[in-house]
């Protein structure tokens, strides 16, 4: 058997080399001197806010966005006096400016005019909070801010959605939240659910599946461009939307070539539809010879 002062003495030695490597490759204490790093552009987290204005140069009026009960937010323009489905992904990231990262910060002097800040390139005010914008700082091109006294430097990338135009704000949904729909009306064709499943007419030879990939295109569909023209443009005849609720939406058909239009009369927004998306949502039969090239493809596959 080992020498008991010998098993203590190696003990001792493990320990040592166990400490020795803590401090050669544990992490380096934390200098108090050192600079700290700056909180946020605001106290608040994006989740909290509720409501967006932005101002900007150029623009007739301000634009407002809001966060409903339901998480989804609503834009009203300048022109327009109802709110209108918003962009969700451009909305968050307004709301995202509430948790910038601020790589500098000082307090605001007399020299606002050197960052900027005298004429601010915008304004935007999340809930009660007031930022302005200046211009970009030269060697990382990042954007001065100007925010409860003080001046900040963050990422330029809010600005980008800042400078959005008034129809960017849209959602491009057709039908936002994609709400089940109970018949589409087309001028000169109809299809509509019956108790044996979708119908057509006038009748056509269209599979069941062509039938509900059609009333799903119509369901999910998402513009190409949304405009927001002074005057209601001409049109050839109403779109219908039926809904499964008993609700329906309609739109004015301005064309079908080579892209889809629809204007929303309601809203007096247009949508225009991509030329693969356009042939879609008026020829059912495009998902029949949709399906039978799936159909041949895996056959040619097997």
């Amino acid at each position: 058997m080992s020498n008991p002062r010998t098993r203590v003495n190696l003990a001792l030695l493990a320990l040592v080399l166990v400490l020795g490597a803590l401090v050669l490759w544990g992490p380096a204490p934390k200098d108090p001197a050192a600079p700290q790093e700056n909180p946020p552009l605001t106290p608040m987290r994006a989740d909290q806010v509720r409501h967006v204005t932005v101002e900007r140069p150029g623009l007739d009026g301000p634009i407002r966005l809001t966060r409903g009960d339901d998480d989804r937010w609503t834009v009203t323009l300048f022109d327009r006096e109802a709110p209108l489905p918003a962009d969700t992904f451009k909305a968050e990231r307004l709301a995202e400016l509430a948790e910038a990262r601020v790589y500098d910060r000082f307090p605001a002097g007399a020299g606002l005019a050197a960052y900027g800040l005298d004429q601010p390139r915008a304004t935007v005010t999340l809930n009660a909070v007031t930022l302005r914008f200046g211009a970009t700082e030269p060697l990382r091109h990042r954007r001065y801010v100007l925010a409860d006294g003080h001046v900040h430097l963050i990422d330029d990338r809010y600005f980008d959605a800042i400078a959005n135009t008034p129809a960017n704000w849209l959602d491009k949904a057709l039908l936002p939240g994609a709400p089940a729909l109970a018949a589409v009306r087309l001028p000169g064709l109809t299809v509509r659910r019956g108790e044996q499943g979708w119908t057509v007419e006038p009748a056509q030879s269209l599979s069941a599946d062509a039938l509900q990939a059609f009333m799903d295109a119509w369901r999910h569909a998402r513009a190409l461009t949304v405009k927001l023209p002074e005057e209601a443009p001409k049109n050839e005849g109403t779109v219908v939307l039926e809904l499964a609720d008993g609700g329906e939406r309609r739109f004015d058909l301005v064309q079908r070539e080579p892209r889809l239009q629809l204007w929303d009369p309601g809203r007096r927004v247009l949508y225009e539809f991509a030329a693969y998306t356009s042939e879609r949502l008026l020829d059912p039969s495009r998902h029949e010879a949709q399906d039978e090239e799936e159909t041949t493809d895996g056959a040619d596959g097997a």
